[in-house]
């Protein structure tokens, strides 16, 4: 069954007049008659009672007249769905991030910029490490990432846009001794056994970072897959963290954070997406992330 058959059906519903029909879809008055009689013959049933002075709906046509209303409506549906599907208004995102992503307030405030302005569209987030983010756009399993920036060298498929950067501060038990202090400089810490993030080998970059903002490699590290873990490990005096400002918003009993002077380095967030594979609605996002920050 051809869509226009059900779009002459429907016009002649309507008119109860072949000849007004045809005009309305601006075709002959013979073509129209030829066109509903090969929909009548597929379906293996007269739709209209004819004759020289009326035309009436036959029972079979009155209970095909709804189901066809219902067949262009969904087609006109699927036609503005493509289109806005192509204009970047409709579809869906997936995006990865890691937890100094979302209590920078990085990833929120994208979310709710992007969702004013494209209310219809689908987020799928998943919480990744920045490694598999990486890998996962570069085989378009993944649309966006949200990424601490370590400076690590950059993939040519990866594009790569910073979200803000940020001081770091020292995660420590409230009993370590450096916790009386007001603030902590690298060489205070040069003793001490960090926990750093590092969900895999591929995310080994964080402890070449840290090392760049401390001006040495620590001694001691203990190497966890996540945010939390890194903040519980300090919180039980299991080492000492250095994290994002931000993470001091996380309330999490046991722990206290105290500023990093001389800090070499800023912490600093990325957001990553394929510089060759972007659907029209991931182009939508990117443009309205720019625009909104611009």
């Amino acid at each position: 069954m051809e869509l226009r058959h059900v779009r002459y059906f429907l016009a002649v519903a309507e008119e109860m007049h072949f000849g007004r029909a045809a005009a309305s879809l601006n075709i002959a008055q013979p073509a129209l008659s030829i066109q509903i009689k090969a929909l009548e013959d597929e379906l293996g049933a007269v739709l209209f009672d004819r004759t020289s002075r009326h035309v009436a709906l036959s029972a079979v046509g009155r209970i095909f007249l709804p189901e066809a209303r219902k067949i262009m409506a969904q087609a006109n549906y699927a036609r503005l769905a493509a289109r806005r599907a192509a204009s970047g208004q409709l579809g869906v995102i997936r995006i990865g991030f890691v937890g100094n992503a979302f209590f920078s307030g990085a990833l929120s405030r994208d979310l709710r910029q992007f969702r004013k302005v494209y209310p219809a569209v689908t987020i799928d987030l998943v919480e990744l490490p920045p490694g598999a983010q990486a890998e996962q756009i570069i085989h378009q399993m993944l649309d966006i990432g949200y990424v601490p920036d370590f400076d690590d060298p950059q993939h040519p498929e990866i594009l790569r846009q910073k979200t803000g950067s940020w001081p770091f501060v020292v995660a420590l038990s409230p009993d370590h001794p450096l916790a009386a202090q007001d603030r902590i400089s690298p060489a205070d810490l040069r003793d001490e056994t960090f926990v750093i993030y590092a969900a895999s080998d591929t995310d080994r970059d964080h402890l070449a970072y840290i090392s760049a903002v401390l001006g040495y490699a620590p001694a001691h590290v203990v190497h966890v897959s996540n945010t939390l873990t890194v903040l519980t490990m300090a919180s039980a005096g299991l080492g000492v963290a250095v994290v994002p400002e931000t993470l001091a918003e996380i309330k999490i009993a046991d722990i206290c954070y105290r500023p990093l002077l001389g800090a070499r380095q800023m912490s600093r967030g990325a957001l990553l997406s394929s510089r060759y594979h972007a659907t029209p609605v991931v182009r939508s996002y990117l443009a309205e992330i720019a625009r909104a920050s611009s």
